[in-house]
C-alpha cells in the first residue's frame, strides 16, 4: 500500500468514479472496487494500491490530505472541523 496519494489524470478520475455506486435515497456512496482484508476500498494507480477514501478526498477537494492525518480513525465531527480549517487556511 502506498502512503502518498498521487495526483490523478482525468482518465484515472473517470476510472475511479466507475467504481462508485450512488443511490438517490442514500446519503452515501458505496465503493464497488477492490477491498483490503479489513474492508477498506482500494484503487490501483500505476500498479500500486491506494486507499479509495483518500483518492475520493483528492478528487473532491483538489488536494491530498497530509499523510499524518489518518482519516479512517477520525470521528465525523473532527473531519468536518478539519475540512473547515483547510478551506479557510488553504486558499
Amino acid at each position: 500500500m502506498e502512503d502518498e496519494t498521487p495526483l490523478l489524470t482525468d482518465i484515472q478520475k473517470i476510472s475511479f468514479q466507475e467504481h462508485l455506486l450512488t443511490h438517490p435515497k442514500m446519503p452515501c456512496t458505496v465503493w464497488q472496487g477492490k477491498r483490503s482484508g479489513s474492508g477498506y476500498g482500494l484503487f490501483e494507480i500505476d500498479g500500486k494500491l491506494h486507499f479509495a477514501h483518500k483518492i475520493a478526498w483528492q478528487i473532491k477537494y483538489g488536494f491530498s490530505l497530509p499523510e499524518f492525518i489518518n482519516t479512517t480513525h477520525l470521528p465525523t465531527m473532527t473531519l468536518l472541523y478539519l475540512l473547515y480549517i483547510l478551506i479557510i487556511f488553504v486558499k
